[in-house]
């Protein structure tokens, strides 16, 4: 039988999120298994595609409250969402690869989150699929073309573990586990920028330029940066380093830290219960308004 490795969960499925913010989430999964309204995949051409974790993928908030969700607005903008829980930095990259013909979009929104995108990546350049799409410009699985199998895989392996029998709802913790997050409990010390990320970005980069796409890297703060009064320490977590090589590499730069998280009087409401965890929805809401008043052209 054919390997798959999928970098989506189940499509047209009622899928469960989880709660973080003292209500649980749901979403309808669109026809690839991404978090999306599944019409906006036939528009001729689509506003923003989003590519990020489960920050962008709208964990833990109400639709209308995600980074998507605002981005919608009352604008009306078309967005494809292909983030997802667990993605690092070749994951995304893979993803964007798949989907992005068929999304057609006038701008690319990538998000980087510096609270694991580095240590996910080292795991992700262990597996042989993935690295195929760096090695191998033309390389895809056509996944797209794909999706029944795997749904079909995607929902054998959740019976084989699930002894309830989950009909209307389709648990994305398990499916993420299965597919591709790892249980790794990230080691205590700092994450290293490898030169696969750079590589990863320059080629996203020339990818988009020969498309004609508009591409942004937008940064995403983690708690640790508030809770332990880190601020704008330009060491922690490599922030200038990789700030000062994207822009190298001419790429336009987004930075939530710089352009809300630090110009609200008390970033630790921007969490939830101002706990760690992903952001709430006043957070969500900022950094879509911020991202439409920087990029949103009529």
């Amino acid at each position: 039988t054919e390997s798959i490795f999928p970098l989506s969960g189940v499509s047209n499925r009622l899928t469960v999120h989880g709660n973080e913010n003292g209500y649980f989430t749901t979403y309808m999964s669109d026809r690839y298994g991404f978090n999306n309204h599944d019409s906006d995949w036939d528009k001729k051409e689509v506003d923003y595609l989003l590519i990020g974790d489960s920050f962008v993928h709208g964990a833990f908030v109400k639709e209308k409250d995600s980074i998507a969700g605002n981005l919608r607005g009352k604008n009306k903008n078309t967005v494809i969402n292909l983030s997802y829980k667990g993605n690092g930095p070749l994951i995304k990259f893979a993803t964007l690869k798949e989907y992005l013909d068929k999304a057609k979009p006038k701008k690319v929104l990538w998000f980087y989150f510096e609270g694991n995108d580095l240590y996910e990546l080292t795991d992700e350049l262990q597996n042989k699929t993935l690295k195929e799409y760096l090695k191998e410009d033309q390389f895809s699985q056509n996944l797209s073309s794909k999706q029944s199998k795997i749904d079909k895989m995607i929902m054998n392996e959740l019976k084989k573990l699930e002894k309830k029998s989950f009909k209307k709802f389709f648990k994305l913790n398990t499916v993420r586990t299965l597919t591709i997050e790892k249980a790794t409990e990230y080691p205590d010390w700092e994450q290293k920028i490898s030169n696969e990320f750079f590589e990863i970005m320059k080629k996203t980069k020339n990818i988009l330029e020969r498309r004609n796409i508009e591409f942004y890297f937008i940064y995403l703060p983690e708690y640790d940066r508030y809770s332990k009064n880190i601020g704008s320490d330009k060491n922690y977590n490599d922030y200038e380093k990789v700030i000062q090589k994207i822009s190298n590499l001419k790429i336009e730069i987004i930075d939530i830290h710089e352009e809300v998280f630090k110009e609200y009087s008390d970033p630790l409401a921007l969490f939830p219960f101002r706990s760690d965890g992903h952001y709430n929805e006043i957070g969500y809401t900022l950094i879509g308004k911020k991202i439409l008043n920087l990029i949103d052209k009529p």
